[in-house]
């Protein structure tokens, strides 16, 4: 989720609008499942993308994405219906989990970033309010970061920001060791989850809290997030580009400016795979690592329209590749989504996925 995009900041953070411009493209891929994808890259014999499936409506607003690897199920957020989507292996939809004053969800805002956490069986949320998302806005209503437990979508953790002022929680990622790191677009920062790990379902949740792990102004606006394999840093895509942060305090480093405008950011094995949806760009990148702008570029692997249309996020399975979000109808008037094609998501071959060495 971009900072300045219509239709998505809550009046408490409306002096991000404006920052990054995202063109109004209409989406033009087929509706059949596994349809080459109009301007990805072709070649004689090469790893085709396609488009892998549709979201069943096209009033859903997907941000983020994730798949459990143990039966290839994935999850969809929706930052419209303050809920998650969930598709079988054999296609079928359902709803995961949905905020209902009756429920244990009570409390979610629209739901953006995801992330599944395979030992401990969780899928992590990012929540937040934007103005497509139902429901009236009131003062009680903060933006945090949820867990839900795969198997019946109970509530496990619920980490809500302080009130002390704008906040958007907007993307996450788990560490190995089980610790989750969180944007906050609004504030210029990144939070630490701190949750109480073994806790039987009908627990009290008071024991976790979101603990502040980095804000400055040098990761403006951060959004799309990854950790390293080691667990030794976090890789942070901000306004101007891309940070990487080691968790042990020492001194960052920036990757470059021609990696601004990024929203959703996985590693791979000695690459970045970066989705540009700001400043003008609209494309799906690898980013060899280490990535010295003078000397690098990214690979584009999509590129623009009619192929992408707000593209967001993508989650990665090494052996089979990755599958992105790439028409989130986001900048869209909610009136005009009942009219248009439901929301994409590519499906990109691993073969794509391998940096040149």
């Amino acid at each position: 989720m971009q900072r300045g995009r219509k239709l998505l900041l809550h009046p408490g953070v409306r002096r991000m609008r404006g920052l990054l411009g995202v063109a109004l493209l209409a989406f033009g891929c087929s509706g059949r499942e596994e349809d080459p994808a109009p301007g990805a890259p072709r070649s004689e014999g090469a790893a085709e993308v396609t488009v892998a499936f549709r979201l069943p409506d096209p009033e859903v607003l997907p941000e983020g994405i994730a798949r459990d690897p143990r039966d290839g199920w994935f999850y969809l957020s929706d930052l419209r219906r303050r809920q998650v989507l969930r598709r079988t292996a054999d296609g079928a939809w359902e709803v995961f989990v949905q905020a209902s004053p009756e429920g244990s969800a009570d409390g979610l805002l629209g739901t953006a970033g995801l992330a599944i956490d395979v030992d401990r069986d969780l899928l992590w949320v990012a929540s937040a309010r934007a103005d497509a998302t139902l429901g009236p806005p009131s003062p009680e209503q903060r933006s945090g970061v949820w867990a839900f437990r795969l198997r019946d979508g109970s509530v496990a953790h619920r980490l809500l920001v302080p009130p002390d002022g704008p906040h958007l929680i907007n993307d996450l990622t788990v560490l190995p060791d089980g610790r989750v790191f969180a944007t906050d677009t609004a504030a210029d920062s990144v939070w630490e989850a701190r949750v109480e790990q073994g806790r039987s379902e009908g627990d009290r949740l008071e024991g976790d809290r979101l603990e502040l792990f980095a804000a400055s102004r040098a990761i403006a606006s951060p959004n799309g997030l990854a950790a390293s394999p080691d667990g030794s840093s976090l890789y942070v895509a901000h306004r101007k580009g891309i940070a990487r942060l080691p968790l042990d305090g020492s001194a960052g480093e920036q990757l470059g400016e021609a990696l601004r405008g990024v929203d959703g950011l996985e590693l791979l094995d000695g690459a970045l795979l970066a989705v540009q949806n700001g400043s003008g760009v609209e494309r799906i990148v690898l980013v060899q690592l280490p990535f010295h702008e003078a000397e690098d570029a990214p690979r584009a692997l999509v590129e623009g329209p009619p192929a992408l249309e707000v593209p967001t996020t993508c989650t990665v399975d090494p052996d089979v590749g990755a599958w992105c979000i790439a028409s989130s109808h986001l900048t869209r008037p909610v009136a005009d989504l009942p009219r248009l094609e439901p929301s994409a998501v590519l499906h990109l071959p691993a073969a794509l996925l391998t940096p040149a060495r």
